[in-house]
């Protein structure tokens, strides 16, 4: 996967650079609440194969089921009533259904069915939390909750952006926004992850006092922000034409900017994202592409490290939407 990621992204690099625009970069997350519905309490257990239920009928302990796995065909086969079919239905659903068959046979039956094991429903938490994996979905259970069940966040989480990944589609989130995390519930089948900081970086090269890769640990980040982190402008940078690289619709996009911008136009209001690289030169560039090239040697050191579980997942689905 590593080195898919590094083929795409340098593929990206030397064949993307066409044109070179300059001025500010901005980047403008997307409100979450416009493409996710999240007031979906009721999106919780439904019974699925190879789910094993138990099944109590008071006082009739020669009908109940201390163990009863579902059938890959979402059936059960019951004493005295035979095959039911349960798939997709919340236990609620289950016992007023039971009750119905049984009571042909019984009266008044009182029917209390519980999990011993899912299988089916589940959501995944991966990233920066203290026990990642795969978690039953039998309660609703908010973004928050999960972590917590979860075992809360590692010491190395990132608080620069979160996502929920929901049939295939990521959505970000801000790590920040308690109350959001509070509000958007899991679904059978949601991946959460939770980043790293070693997941999300920022990679600063030329004339900067320590250049090298950093994490974003905040939630908007800006090219200032990783000047400071890379040790700040060295003597000799050249100010005036700051080269910012980013990956944007399936190739790299060049912003040239300075950090003498009039007020409210600097590089503290120019925002950043994963896998950015900003190189300071040491004298005017008058071609961008070909600074590029040069670099190259040193860019390839940078990006032989881990990406990531995010970055991954942005390069597979790039990768089969160019092979369909």
């Amino acid at each position: 996967m590593k080195k898919i990621s590094l083929f795409l992204l340098l593929t990206f690099i030397l064949g993307g650079c066409h044109t070179v625009k300059k001025g500010e970069f901005t980047f403008h997350q997307k409100e979450i609440l416009q493409k996710i519905n999240f007031k979906n309490k009721s999106d919780q257990y439904r019974v699925a194969p190879y789910d094993i239920l138990s099944i109590t009928i008071f006082n009739h302990p020669d009908l109940s089921v201390a163990q009863l796995m579902v059938k890959d065909d979402g059936s059960v086969t019951l004493p005295r009533i035979g095959k039911v079919k349960l798939e997709g239905l919340k236990l609620s659903k289950v016992e007023e259904l039971l009750k119905e068959k049984y009571s042909k046979i019984l009266k008044l039956p009182q029917i209390d069915v519980t999990p011993v094991k899912i299988v089916g429903s589940r959501y995944y938490l991966l990233g920066a939390v203290n026990n990642p994996g795969g978690y039953p979905l039998l309660n609703p259970v908010s973004i928050l909750d999960a972590i917590g069940l979860a075992g809360g966040t590692s010491s190395d989480v990132s608080f620069y952006r979160w996502y929920i990944i929901r049939k295939s589609t990521i959505y970000p989130l801000n790590p920040r926004n308690v109350e959001l995390l509070k509000k958007i519930y899991v679904n059978n089948g949601d991946t959460i992850i939770i980043t790293r900081s070693t997941d999300l970086r920022v990679i600063v090269m030329g004339a900067v006092n320590k250049p090298g890769s950093y994490p974003l640990t905040t939630a908007h980040p800006t090219v200032w922000e990783a000047i400071a982190e890379a040790g700040g402008f060295s003597n000799d940078a050249w100010r005036s034409e700051i080269g910012i690289l980013h990956w944007e619709t399936g190739a790299v996009k060049i912003r040239v900017v300075s950090s003498f911008y009039p007020a409210g136009k600097n590089l503290q209001n120019l925002f950043i994202q994963p896998d950015d690289i900003i190189y300071v030169p040491t004298h005017p560039i008058g071609e961008w592409n070909r600074i590029i090239s040069l670099l190259q040697p040193t860019i390839n050191l940078f990006l032989v490290q881990p990406f990531g579980v995010v970055r991954d997942y942005y390069f597979i689905q790039e990768l089969r939407r160019n092979t369909k």
